[in-house]
């Protein structure tokens, strides 16, 4: 370990797009990790209600200043699964903060835990790379980070959903319409594990909706950043299916993806694989055995295990920080090869 992990929480509004419910910007809350001294006084990282905590990153230091062992440093901006938050990919940041990177993670509006969820956050995809360059264009700028920050080592990381919404940032242009006709084929599908219903939205959202009417006009629109020089995507969600098959193919960002072999959630065979046969170029990596979908969440503290096991216990014989010490370290190397 080189540093100790820093870490601050932030919220700003986006004055070019409304919130859902239309009474005013869109929110982009914020949690950074960033590289202190060895010697800033360190807590345990718990996450969810404070009696009663769900997740443990490990170590970090609450509003440590940024080390000046370095004069800059490369930025990940992190994108969390459908439904998450950037503190659920905490023990991605932390690590990658005591490594040397600056990671801030976009908490997604109407798609995140730290909200009451929105379908319009679930079923507009798009809008979740939007927030990575707003945040981008923030943080480059940002008095307190950005004379920190190494610009021409700009990399983006992103886990399920956030899997999708970092390739989509690499160049992947997303159509709505291809992604129904491959799910109508998908037998029962109907919405995620953390809105089940989600389809029966739409037409409704049609209607009453102009937030949702505005956000569709998006749909198809390609969301490169070309600031983003690398992109570490962990189990890439079956949204991925949506994506033009050219556009995949023209992509030349570096693109590393990363999935448990007994994913249930994002079937290797369906998403990652398909991935691969579109560009190959990108780099593909299979965890061997048991690794399932919810391996790349935070470590489950008790209450979790208790209260949601179905995301929160892992196979007997899968270790769920060596898997995340392996992640880490691979992205590290990845990124690091970037030119």
């Amino acid at each position: 370990m080189d540093y100790v992990a820093g870490f601050t929480l932030g919220h700003f509004l986006d004055p070019d797009r409304t919130n859902w419910q239309a009474t005013g910007p869109r929110p982009i809350s914020w949690a950074i990790w960033y590289p202190a001294d060895l010697d800033s006084p360190t807590e345990e990282q718990l996450g969810g209600a404070k009696d009663r905590p769900y997740l443990s990153n490990g170590p970090v230091s609450l509003d440590a200043a940024i080390s000046g062992q370095q004069s800059t440093y490369p930025l990940i901006v992190m994108s969390h699964g459908t439904g998450g938050s950037a503190l659920g990919m905490g023990w991605f940041g932390r690590r990658l903060a005591e490594k040397g990177y600056i990671v801030v993670g976009a908490n997604h509006h109407g798609n995140t835990a730290i909200e009451p969820y929105q379908p319009e956050g679930f079923l507009c995809a798009w809008e979740r790379s939007r927030d990575l360059s707003t945040l981008l264009d923030k943080f480059v700028r940002d008095p307190k980070y950005g004379d920190h920050i190494d610009q021409k080592r700009i990399f983006a990381a992103g886990f399920s959903l956030g899997g999708h919404t970092v390739i989509a940032s690499a160049g992947a242009v997303y159509a709505n319409d291809q992604f129904l006709a491959w799910l109508a084929d998908q037998p029962g599908v109907n919405g995620p594990r953390e809105f089940p219903d989600l389809g029966d939205h739409v037409e409704q959202l049609m209607e009453n909706s102009a937030p949702f009417r505005t956000s569709m006009t998006r749909d198809g629109q390609s969301y490169h950043d070309p600031r983003i020089k690398a992109v570490f995507a962990m189990a890439p969600a079956p949204t991925v299916r949506g994506f033009n098959t050219d556009s995949l193919a023209e992509i030349t960002v570096p693109i590393y993806i990363q999935t448990g072999a007994a994913d249930q959630e994002c079937p290797v065979e369906s998403c990652t694989n398909w991935l691969g046969a579109q560009n190959p170029s990108f780099q593909i990596e299979i965890l061997d055995g048991d690794v399932g979908h919810y391996i790349f969440l935070s470590e489950p503290t008790k209450y979790a295990i208790e209260d949601v096991p179905e995301i929160s216990i892992d196979p007997a014989g899968i270790d769920r920080r060596t898997i995340h010490q392996h992640a880490a370290a691979t992205a590290d190397r990845f990124f690091s090869a970037t030119e």
